[in-house]
């Protein structure tokens, strides 16, 4: 099937994953910096894990959510880029309930209602921990550090 000039330009501009080998390593290390983080906020374990590492467009990435999500975007300057780190709302109440000591082991009751105050202040939290991950594992190909966050709650 023949693509329009628009679809290739696009289908054009993606990163090989293959041309970065050490990509999954550097994500991984994310994660791990990410659970010691946590690690001190919280009073049971908590633990991030790389589920997988791909190219997408980010419309086809915002899309596939419901808009219960959160979204912070970090500026790395010498990158001239912008990162997207994004919760699901769902993720969000998990941690609140466990940073006011729940253990899990309760069945986890999830409204669909927009973040609280504190809440999104929780959020925040948590994309300023993945940001200063992302900067030290990064640390080696960039100088420069994530310079600027902007944190916005996606509605449906």
């Amino acid at each position: 099937m023949l693509k329009d000039a628009p679809e290739r330009l696009l289908d054009g501009a993606k990163m090989s994953i293959e041309r970065m080998p050490m990509l999954q390593v550097v994500f991984e290390c994310v994660a791990s910096q990410c659970s010691d983080a946590l690690r001190q906020l919280l009073p049971i374990l908590a633990l991030f894990s790389v589920e997988s590492v791909a190219t997408e467009r980010i419309g086809e990435v915002i899309e596939s959510h419901d808009g219960d999500t959160v979204i912070g975007i970090v500026y790395v300057q010498a990158w001239e880029a912008r990162l997207l780190i994004g919760f699901d709302n769902d993720f969000i109440f998990a941690l609140a309930d466990a940073l006011f000591g729940g253990d899990g082991s309760e069945e986890p009751v999830f409204e669909k209602r927009p973040l609280s105050s504190i809440e999104l202040r929780l959020a925040e939290k948590a994309i300023d921990i993945v940001g200063t991950a992302l900067q030290c594992s990064f640390a080696a190909v960039c100088e420069q550090g994530l310079v600027q966050k902007f944190v916005a709650q996606a509605s449906s």
